[in-house]
Formats: C-alpha cells, structure tokens, sequence
C-alpha cells in the first residue's frame, strides 16, 4: 500500500513539474541556439578593411560614413545582444524580440545583411514562443476534455494541432508524445470501424 502510495505521488509530481521542466529545457537550448556570439573588435576591423576598400574605389564618403559607424555600432550590437539574452532567459520574449529586431536594424547599417537576416528571422521566432505554449495547452485541454467525452475525432484533431504546435516549438518530447496518442486513437477508431463492418457482414 505505501509502495502504491509512493508511486502515485511520484506521478502526481511529476505531472506537476514535468511540464515546467520540459519548458525550461527548450528555453535553454534555444537561447543556446539564439546567442550568436558577436565580436566588437572583430566587426570593427572588418567594416575598417572594407571602407578602405571603398577608399580605393573612390567611395571617400562611404568610406568616411562606415568608418563612423565602425567606432560605435559594433559595441552597441553586442550590449544589445546581452540584454536581448538575458531578456530570453528571464522569459521576457517581447523585450527580447525587439532587441532582436534592434540588431537586426544596426547590421542593416552596417551593411551586414546575412547577420541582418539571421537575428530578423529570430526576433520573430521569439515573438511566437508565448503564443504557441498557451494555445498548445488550450489544444491539450480541449483534447482531452473530448477524450471524456469519447469524442476521440475532434480529440485527435486537438493532439494532432499540439503535436505541431511542439513541432515549432522544437520540442521533440512533446511532440512525440502528442503524435503517439492522435495515432493510437486513429488505431483504436480504425480497429472499431473494422469490427463494425465485420459485424454487419455477419448480420447480413
């Protein structure tokens, strides 16, 4: 009996905290994924040499205009990026997010339009985070209060929007999890559609 007791409550715990855990696990891996290290003095020297290039070309005032912007926009991208970081770390995906967006516009200054596009793409990444973990856990609800309602149809469709929502998310777990059980109610309606048919052979 405690042995039962103890197992249920090793459950009911980790039915409690899995959730959060699993969210804190995504969060991490994608800031690791997020963090492009970027920096300063590397930058700065790289937008000097091309402005000598343009010097060369005869480009005095392009030159002369990212030479400017190689004193102060390569220090400003990495500050930025730090409090874009730990905004994502602290769950803050707004904030976050506009950081993002605000690197994204200084490298467009600078002409820096791979790392321009890359932290554009990531700012609106972050963006979706929230929206996708409250709609997955409506999906979830919905799936499973139509699951009591032997529902299992619109249930499947409800596991089957979570399962991509994780997807998304990159949360392979979840995702599996979701998938596995749209697919054994898609068994279990098959295997009860066939047995009705077999029925229906037999009566007739």
């Amino acid at each position: 009996m405690l042995l039962n007791f103890e197992k249920n409550l090793k459950l009911e715990i980790d039915a409690t905290y899995l959730p959060e855990l699993l969210k804190n696990l995504y969060i991490k891996n994608t800031a690791s994924r997020i963090s492009t290290a970027i920096n300063a003095e590397e930058l700065s020297s790289k937008l000097i040499k091309r402005s000598k290039q343009m010097l060369d070309d005869g480009q005095i005032q392009e030159a002369q205009s990212l030479i400017s912007k190689a004193r102060t926009i390569p220090q400003k991208i990495v500050e930025t990026l730090k409090l874009a970081d730990e905004s994502f770390q602290k769950e803050e995906y707004s904030i976050a997010a506009t950081y993002y967006e605000s690197i994204s516009k200084l490298l467009f200054e600078i002409d820096e339009t791979a790392l321009m596009q890359q932290y554009h793409e990531k700012a609106e990444k972050i963006k979706k985070i929230p929206i996708l973990f409250r709609e997955r856990k409506d999906f979830v609800e919905n799936a499973n209060k139509n699951l009591k309602k032997v529902d299992f149809s619109t249930a499947i469709e409800w596991f089957t929007a979570a399962a991509k929502h994780s997807e998304q998310l990159e949360d392979k777990v979840k995702f599996n999890e979701y998938n596995k059980k749209a697919k054994a109610l898609e068994a279990f309606l098959e295997a009860e559609r066939e047995a009705k048919l077999q029925d229906s052979e037999v009566n007739d």
